[in-house]
């Protein structure tokens, strides 16, 4: 008759240790950090008031390098932990609330555009991803299940009280030497929000841009470079994105930093509705794309504080309108400025062009990508390349169609901003952008594979080298993502062989596509097409490729 009491009496005590009588108490995360210039990294600790009553807390690492870990709970007793791979995992056996974490986040992890952070004695920059380990409800993508789990997050930086600070959600009552963010109920967006913006502290100089809100803050080293026409150039840049979304951040700042001073690479910080923080040479083209792609991120998340556009399968929309924009929003800089760069939108949408076709054609197993079908689609490289060279031009082919049939522009932009909140899928969407034979365009080109019919794109005054070498350069770095994909990867062909490449290619009568194909091809890039035959004559007759190789050698001997 007694059997099974104990147990359940146990069960009862357990299930009251983590549980009030009112229901579960939702989690607070408070996270204090400090920077620690001499390590180029953040000293910080989260306090987890209320975790789950669970085996085990996990932890995600995110994008974060984390080091030194020590756990306790509530009574000062050491917490096991276990490191698996994307997330640290706590035993929380007899752990009593609050839990403290405390770990060291290192910054100047290099990626793709530079250095991602850095803690200087005059200056701290950083993104959420690089310093914040969340917990698995706030990754969850549910807000129904973060507000059932989460009641609040702060995140304070200890910094000099004459510092200032320019953080998301920042608090309105903020403690002399600590620059603080606080979200309360937190949703998806918020937390991605917090993940993605921008932290940057110091003792910045600060311009306002004109006939906005905004102000550009100036890192003190980098002053000299920020001229009174600089600033009137990235007014117009600003200009452009606030006329285009009809409204512009209630307050933002556009972070000027310096470059890493060991190797002169860019610093990167966030991007988010407070604030973009990255280096930025005026001279340098590429520079400006990127600001313009980060301004489209800050006004769009703004002005549409969705979580739909951050989540699969919508992501690769998202950062294609971004690449899109990126490059149509330059035409609002001053001509001279354009000129003298060598900003073209039509340029820059047929370089787009030109790397679709060469990787599709290279390595159709890797880069034959249906967008909507990005869930499941694992390769670093194959989503990098669905994100900003397949995307914008799937964006530019339906901007297009649409403009040319029913005149206007930014056809599918104004579209989610009339109705963005009310969208659950992007069928609506798609019905409305795509203006002729929607079910054959979406089976080929949304949900299909199909090559995009791009071929109204090409320039006539390409230029040949530039051409051959931003291709071999892409390809590379595409390899470099995922390492062992490209397995036919050789030595890049470059100008000094490519016509012998091509010439025997032709000679043994070798092809990259069906006749069709590629004649559309060399119609819109001779170049491209190649060294696509270049490609063909390599993995057909490695022999005759290798007398290439050769002949160029011979030749630079005798010079």
């Amino acid at each position: 008759m007694t059997r099974g009491i104990l147990p359940a009496a146990v069960l009862s005590l357990a299930l009251a240790a983590c549980l009030p009588l009112h229901g579960p108490a939702k989690m607070t995360l408070d996270f204090s950090i400090k920077p620690f210039p001499e390590h180029n990294a953040l000293a910080i600790t989260l306090i987890i008031n209320h975790p789950p009553c669970a085996d085990a807390l996990r932890l995600y690492k995110q994008a974060s390098a984390v080091s030194e870990i020590k756990c306790s709970d509530g009574r000062g007793n050491d917490m096991p932990w276990a490191d698996r791979g994307g997330y640290l995992e706590l035993t929380m056996r007899a752990a009593k609330s609050p839990v403290r974490i405390a770990y060291a986040a290192a910054l100047g992890k290099p990626g793709r555009h530079g250095h991602a952070g850095a803690a200087y004695p005059d200056l701290v920059v950083f993104d959420g991803e690089h310093a914040l380990l969340l917990p698995e409800a706030a990754l969850s993508g549910s807000d129904s299940t973060i507000a059932a789990r989460i009641a609040r997050i702060t995140v304070r930086c200890a910094v000099p009280a004459d510092w200032t600070a320019i953080v998301p959600f920042p608090s309105a009552a903020v403690a002399r030497g600590k620059a603080t963010s606080v979200v309360t109920s937190p949703t998806f967006f918020a937390i991605y929000t917090l993940a993605k913006s921008c932290y940057a502290y110091g003792k910045f100089v600060e311009i306002p841009v004109a006939g906005s809100k905004a102000t550009i803050a100036v890192d003190p080293a980098v002053r000299a470079t920020c001229s009174g026409k600089f600033g009137r150039d990235v007014a117009d840049l600003y200009a452009y994105y606030a006329k285009l979304f009809a409204c512009e951040p209630a307050a933002f700042s556009l972070v000027l930093l310096r470059g890493d001073p060991a190797d002169g690479m860019q610093i990167m910080g966030g991007v988010g509705a407070w604030g973009v923080a990255n280096t930025l040479d005026p001279d340098r083209m590429r520079d400006w794309q990127l600001l313009s792609h980060r301004l489209f991120h800050a006004f769009f998340d703004s002005r549409m504080p969705l979580s739909i556009f951050h989540k699969k399968p919508q992501l690769w929309l998202y950062e294609g309108l971004a690449t899109y924009y990126e490059n149509v929003a330059l035409q609002a800089l001053p001509a001279d400025v354009r000129a003298t760069l060598g900003i073209d939108a039509r340029e820059s949408f047929a370089a787009l062009c030109r790397q679709y076709l060469f990787m599709r054609l290279v390595d159709s197993t890797h880069y034959a990508l249906a967008p909507m079908n990005e869930p499941a689609i694992t390769s670093e490289a194959a989503i990098e390349f669905l994100h900003y060279t397949q995307a914008p031009l799937v964006v530019k082919l339906l901007e297009d169609q649409g403009c040319a049939r029913f005149g206007g522009s930014d056809r599918i932009l104004r579209f989610i901003m009339s109705n963005g909140r009310s969208l659950t899928s992007l069928e609506p969407l798609f019905s409305h952008a795509v203006t002729e034979n929607r079910d054959e365009f979406g089976n080929q080109y949304l949900f299909g594979t199909a090559l995009l019919p791009l071929w109204t794109l090409g320039t006539m005054r390409e230029d040949r080298g530039k051409v051959i070498g931003r291709l071999n350069e892409f390809r590379h770095f595409m390899a470099s993502l995922s390492p062992g994909e490209d397995a036919d990867l050789s030595d890049a062909v470059g100008m000094e062989v490519l016509d012998c490449y091509a010439a025997r290619a032709r000679k043994e009568a070798l092809h990259f596509a069906d006749p069709v194909l590629e004649r559309n091809v060399w119609e819109l890039s001779p170049a491209t097409s190649d060294l696509l035959l270049a490609q063909a004559l390599i993995r057909a007759d490695p022999m005759a490729a290798r007398q290439c190789m050769d002949m160029r050698t011979e030749a630079h001997a005798v010079k």
